[in-house]
């Protein structure tokens, strides 16, 4: 599931890092989806390996979750709707609710990995399934952020290709961006700080605004692509 940029998704753009060269950065919305408001306390995040021809088992979920498939393709159903094909590199989302009846691999040869984004209050599940587990699911679990209770309902999915020499400064706005580096590696840079590196596959949260900090490119000529996944309280 992929969302164009629109003339309303151009003001989000800028503000999810303000201060970046045209030349050196793309941007593009993937997706804009709403949900009923929450009390965010906990972000839990992370990545699915299913193996060749791997079923997942009935579930819903007492949480937003939102997520990114980087390897191979996933059949992907929610109950009433009808199914589809995910492939690698689109984003996905699985709302609050309705029973997802297929989260598959679509190969019988391949392996298929997803990184989700689970939007969770205090005490929620980040999945519930429908019968107790009769096989092994392979999650390996990010490091998670403790958040203040703040009151969300939306979540934008912006892809940012950063060129060599680009440099991302902080979102000033009180949005929590999460960042999943999609290809190469991104360096974040806090003042007085040695910068910390993270490589294709890995997730971090945008540094706190204050001056010196900035996300760059870190592969050197190499292009760089991250997803930054920005959660908000959007009027409606």
């Amino acid at each position: 599931m992929k969302f164009l940029p629109t003339p309303i998704a151009a003001a989000l753009l800028a503000a999810i890092f303000s201060h970046a060269s045209a030349a050196d950065v793309g941007r593009k919305v993937l997706m804009s989806e709403s949900f009923e408001p929450r009390a965010l306390g906990r972000l839990d995040i992370g990545d699915f390996h299913f193996v060749p021809g791997q079923l997942a088992p009935l579930h819903t979920h007492a949480a937003p979750a939102f997520g990114y498939v980087s390897k191979g393709q996933i059949v992907y159903q929610v109950a009433g709707r009808e199914p589809q094909l995910l492939k690698e590199g689109d984003v996905f989302y699985e709302p609050v609710g309705p029973e997802i009846v297929h989260f598959d691999n679509a190969s019988s040869t391949e392996e298929a990995i997803f990184t989700d984004l689970n939007v969770l209050r205090k005490g929620d599940p980040f999945i519930v399934f429908s019968k107790p587990l009769t096989e092994k699911i392979d999650r390996r679990t990010f490091p998670s952020e403790l958040v203040d209770g703040r009151t969300v309902n939306h979540m934008d999915v912006i892809e940012l290709t950063l060129d060599a020499g680009a440099r991302l400064s902080p979102p000033a706005s009180s949005d929590v961006v999460t960042m999943y580096v999609a290809k190469g590696t991104a360096s974040v840079e806090v003042k007085g700080e040695a910068p910390v590196l993270y490589s294709a596959g890995q997730t971090f949260f945008a540094p706190k605004p204050a001056a010196g900090s900035a996300v760059t490119n870190g592969s050197g000529s190499e292009r760089v692509i991250l997803l930054a996944f920005e959660l908000k309280n959007k009027a409606r």
